[in-house]
């Protein structure tokens, strides 16, 4: 599992999240959103289940967490945040 903390609110993370999500050419299956946190399920080619979790740590702080595949892939886990990363800013 990747972790990363993002300056900014669960909401605007978990929109630039289903944003990279749709560019990285994954099949969103799972969104869901609420004031403090989110839970956002894709799958990508191969079937392999991606998960990836956010929470408000604080009012400018945002955890996400995300795992790639059941066992976990940590370069595209690193791909999936950059993206995420450049969607944000």
């Amino acid at each position: 599992e990747f972790r990363m903390v993002f300056n900014a609110t669960a909401p605007v993370v978990a929109e630039a999240t289903k944003a990279a999500v749709a560019e990285a050419g994954l099949f969103l299956t799972k969104s869901e959103v609420n004031k403090f946190d989110a839970e956002i399920l894709a799958r990508a080619t191969g079937d392999r289940k991606i998960r990836i979790k956010i929470e408000e740590l604080n009012r400018q702080q945002t955890l996400i967490r995300i795992r790639y595949g059941e066992g976990g892939n940590l370069n595209q886990s690193r791909r999936l945040y950059d993206l995420i990363d450049s969607k944000v800013k």
